[in-house]
Parts: structure tokens; sequence; C-alpha cells
């Protein structure tokens, strides 16, 4: 099995500033698909409206610069999910308290066991997702915010 990120390319998003990170932009991983189109490999950490495998526009600046996003071109239906520990939750409970989303066919990636990106196909209800995330949140778990949540009146 070769390396997961193999034929994929870093696209960096620009990013607006957030009570919830200090940094100016965030790289990704994204399929080339030709005439500057890719296809998301990941879901973002801290990038707006932006899920894992829509179809982005990017561009690079100039010669040997890296690539920019532009915009999104096409939704792949999947939803994303920013989530944060709370107090004293540890890597540990947050993992278990997270496994009935996982059974849902959720998944999830984290930066330092504290910051998360959940990533939610489309075929699963987002209001079941928010409801359990709500609990989650309730109970001191965890803090959550939707980053991009999908609704097919808004298809590009």
């Amino acid at each position: 099995m070769g390396c997961m990120n193999e034929g994929m390319v870093k696209i960096k998003i620009m990013l607006p500033g957030s009570d919830w990170y200090t940094f100016k932009a965030e790289t990704v991983w994204a399929e080339p698909l030709g005439d500057n189109l890719y296809k998301m490999g990941n879901s973002p950490f801290f990038a707006d409206n932006i899920s894992y495998h829509d179809v982005i526009f990017a561009i690079a600046p100039g010669e040997g610069e890296p690539l920019i996003f532009k915009s999104v071109r096409k939704r792949s239906g999947n939803s994303t999910y920013r989530i944060m520990l709370a107090g004293d939750t540890t890597y540990e409970a947050f993992c278990g308290y997270m496994e009935p989303l996982v059974g849902m066919g959720c998944s999830y990636e984290d930066i330092k066991k504290f910051h998360f990106s959940c990533r939610v196909p489309a075929d699963i209800p987002l209001n079941e997702v928010e409801a359990f995330l709500r609990n989650g949140a309730g109970n001191g778990i965890l803090i959550y915010e939707a980053s991009h949540r999908y609704n097919a009146k808004e298809e590009l």
C-alpha cells in the first residue's frame, strides 16, 4: 500500500480569523481532476463552507507558488463540524463519547487530540448528528459548531 496522500496536492485556504484559531491559512489535501479543479481529500479543520469530497477550484498565483483555494464548484453532500474538547474532557473520554456517531458512519480527525474535524456523510440525518453534539455540549464534553452544513437547496 502506497502513501495515503499519493497523487494528492496541497491547497492553501485563506482564513478570515475566528475565536477558534489564530492562523491565516489552512492547508488541505486534494486530488487533481484537471482544469484547476480538485476533489477534497480531507475535511478542513478551520475553513468554512467546504467538506470532504467537494470539488473545488484552485489556482497558483505564480510559477512554483502553492495552489490557493478560490471556490467550491460541486458539493459532495457531506457536512463538516468543528469540535473542541470542553473543560477537563480527556481525548479518551471524547473518543468513547463519539462511538455512536462513528457507528452511524461519521469520522473525525484531530489536531493535538484537542481540535477535531468531524465528517458527516450525505446519508446521515444532520438533525440526529446535531442533537448528539448538543447533548455532548450540554454535558460539558465538547464545544462544536457547523463549519459546513450541506443543504441540497443551496446546490451550486
